[in-house]
């Protein structure tokens, strides 16, 4: 077994002996000094990244104020049996569909910081294109048959259809509206409709009902996460962005998951 190499040609850093409290201010450095659309850190415990990433986080909003940041856990997959199941699988999914869009619609504005483990990013994962595949995106100004569109929310996306929306993997239907609320977002949408065409999409809070921001599009994930084809190191195959990689104590993690370092021979 080989030592983990990085790629030749790639820049890379190593600091030893640094403070564990010195992480996250040298990790919100490196990425508000470079055009990193993906940023990704990995600890030996989620507990520990996650941690790490929200204190990450909290530099990167006071060093780079008008960077739009998007913060993301991503555990390996839950047992079914788990009482938070769904509720974890719509955290993935998150990750990717995030992963995604941002590969279509880049913006050096744009950061997407996600906190894991070696386990985790070894875990199976749909293909960037099974992903794709299982989506539906909406623009604003589009031309979209409103009945077909609910149609496809409750057949081909798996949302159940209540009589206010509220949790992910749900919608409502008032009238020229449908309420959305993705399962890889982190708060739910409100369509409006004008006849068959897209009027306007606005996200809104699921307590008050009130809208807020006007969006330009939506990605709606499949909530038939059970149906995906999932295979060991797909997570990989998402990062065609720029991407900024910090392992924190990587002996300790290579004695802890020896089959993530190593090199094929």
């Amino acid at each position: 077994m080989k030592r983990v190499q990085a790629p030749t040609g790639n820049h890379s850093l190593f600091l030893p002996s640094i403070p564990e409290a010195s992480n996250a201010p040298i990790a919100a450095n490196l990425i508000a000094s470079g055009d990193y659309q993906v940023a990704i850190l990995v600890d030996e415990s989620i507990s520990k990244s996650e941690l790490w990433g929200e204190d990450t986080l909290g530099f990167l909003e006071f060093l780079q104020p008008k960077k739009r940041l998007s913060f993301f856990v991503f555990d390996c997959p839950p047992s079914p049996s788990h009482p938070d199941a769904f509720e974890r699988d719509c955290d993935r999914i998150s990750v990717l569909s995030k992963m995604l869009s941002a590969d279509e619609q880049s913006d050096v504005n744009d950061c997407i910081l996600i906190a894991t483990t070696p386990d985790a990013l070894l875990s199976p994962c749909p293909s960037p294109l099974d992903q794709k595949r299982t989506e539906l995106t909406i623009n604003r100004g589009q031309e979209l048959h409103f009945e077909s569109f609910c149609r496809e929310l409750a057949t081909n996306l798996g949302y159940s259809s209540e009589i206010l929306c509220e949790e992910p993997g749900q919608f409502a239907v008032r009238g020229g509206l449908v309420d959305v609320y993705p399962i890889n977002g982190d708060r739910p949408i409100r369509v409006d409709f004008f006849g068959d065409d897209v009027e306007e999409i606005r996200a809104f809070d699921p307590t008050s009902q009130r809208t807020s921001d006007q969006l330009d599009h939506a990605h709606l994930s499949s909530a038939k996460i059970e149906q995906q084809d999932e295979k060991e190191g797909e997570f990989f195959r998402y990062l065609k962005s720029s991407t900024l990689w910090y392992v924190r104590e990587p002996e300790i993690l290579l004695g802890r998951y020896p089959l993530a370092f190593h090199e094929a021979d």
